[in-house]
C-alpha cells in the first residue's frame, strides 16, 4: 500500500543532536529456523552479505527511499539497477561496520522526529513512496546511523593543512596570471579595397556598428562588430596588435590569413587574481571534498574486499558487481 512519506531535510542536524544510548542492530539476523527452512530462505535471497540474506523487497525499499524519483522503467535499465545494487552493498557494509563500532541513535528523540514527520503530511516536500511507514522508519534510522559513522570517519581521517591550501593557491595564481581584458570592436574584410573603404568611413565619423554591418564578414558583424571583453592571449596572432592601440582610436589595417582587420579599443579592464584570504575558504572546501571522496572510495573498496558478497538471480535486472562476482 502506498503511504504518504516525508523526506526529512534536516537529517544532519538531528544526527548531531542525538545522545548516546543502547542501539538496536539493523543488520538482518536469522531467527531460529530448521536447516531446511534456512536453506530455502537463502535460496529466495537476492543477495547475501557476510552470511545475511537480503531480498528483492529490501533492495527495492532501499532504492525507493534513497532514489524517490525512480520509475518502473528505471528498474528495467541495467545500468541504473547495477548502480542501485552497488549503492545497496556500500550502504550495508557501512551499516555493519557502524553497528560493530557501537554507533547509537537516541530512540526517544528519533520517535519524536518521526512523529513530527508524520504530522507534516500537507507540506510541499511530501511525496508518495511504495513503502510502508514502518519500513521507512527503519531505513531512516539506518541512514542516520551510517551518516553518523561516516561523519566520524571523516573527522578522524581527513585533515587539510594550511600549507596544502597555500600550495594550491600558488598553483592557481601561477596558472591564471593577472590579465587585461580589452573591449574590442572589429571589422574583417576579404579584400584590402573594402577594408580601406571601411576605415575611411570610420575616420570620417561614421558609427562603427554601421560600417561593420556594411563591410565586415566576421560573425560579430550583426552585433556591430562588438567582440565584447576579450583576453588577447586566447585570440589569433593578428589580435596582438590591439595591445599597442590607444582607447577610442581607429587602428591601421592589419592583414592575416583570415583577411584584413580593423580594430577599435573602447575600454580596458585589468583582472587581478583574488587574494589568498578571499580564495582560502573555496580552496579549503575543494581540497576537503577531494580528500573525502578519495578516502571513502578507498574505505569502501577495503570493506567490500573483506566482505563475503554473493548475488543471486532475482528478476530486477541488477547485474553482479565486480566485488560480488569475485566472491561467488
Amino acid at each position: 500500500m502506498i503511504r504518504t512519506i516525508i523526506i526529512f531535510i534536516i537529517i544532519t542536524m538531528f544526527v548531531i543532536s542525538c545522545q548516546k544510548q543502547e542501539s538496536k542492530e539493523f543488520v538482518g539476523k536469522q531467527d531460529n529456523k530448521t536447516s531446511e527452512e534456512r536453506i530455502n530462505l537463502f535460496k529466495d535471497a537476492a543477495i547475501m552479505i557476510n552470511g545475511i540474506p537480503y531480498y528483492k523487497e529490501d533492495i527495492l525499499n532501499f532504492v525507493y527511499f534513497n532514489f524517490p524519483e525512480t520509475s518502473d522503467m528505471d528498474l528495467s535499465n541495467d545500468n541504473l539497477t547495477s548502480l542501485y545494487l552497488d549503492e545497496f552493498i556500500n550502504f550495508k557494509v557501512l551499516l555493519e561496520e557502524a553497528v560493530k563500532n557501537n554507533i547509537k541513535i537516541d530512540d526517544v528523540r528519533f520517535e519524536e522526529i518521526v512523529k513530527n514527520i508524520k504530522n507534516l503530511s500537507d507540506e510541499s516536500y511530501v511525496i508518495s513512496l511504495p513503502i510502508s511507514f514502518e519500513k521507512y522508519k527503519k531505513l531512516f534510522k539506518e541512514n542516520l546511523i551510517v551518516k553518523e559513522w561516516v561523519n566520524r570517519l571523516i573527522e578522524k581521517n581527513i585533515v587539510v593543512t594550511e600549507d596544502e591550501v597555500k600550495s594550491k593557491y600558488n598553483e592557481f595564481i601561477t596558472r591564471y596570471k593577472s590579465s587585461v581584458r580589452y573591449h574590442v570592436l572589429h571589422i574583417v574584410t576579404l579584400n584590402y579595397k573594402d577594408a580601406k573603404k571601411a576605415r575611411l568611413e570610420l575616420l570620417r565619423g561614421k558609427k562603427f556598428s554601421e560600417v561593420a554591418k556594411k563591410y565586415s564578414v566576421g560573425p560579430e558583424k550583426d552585433d556591430g562588430g562588438d567582440l565584447g571583453n576579450i583576453v588577447l592571449d586566447d585570440m589569433p596572432k593578428v589580435f596582438q596588435f590591439i595591445k599597442k592601440l590607444k582607447v577610442n582610436r581607429i587602428s591601421p589595417i592589419y592583414k592575416s590569413d583570415y583577411g584584413y582587420h580593423i580594430f577599435k579599443v573602447v575600454g580596458k579592464v585589468r583582472k587581478e587574481n583574488k587574494s589568498y584570504d578571499v580564495l582560502k575558504p573555496r580552496i579549503y572546501q575543494e581540497l576537503f571534498t577531494s580528500k573525502v571522496d578519495k578516502f571513502l572510495n578507498n574505505h569502501l573498496k577495503e570493506l567490500r574486499k573483506n566482505a563475503d558478497i554473493k548475488i543471486y538471480d532475482f528478476n530486477l535486472n541488477i547485474t553482479n558487481s565486480d566485488n560480488s562476482s569475485e566472491n561467488n
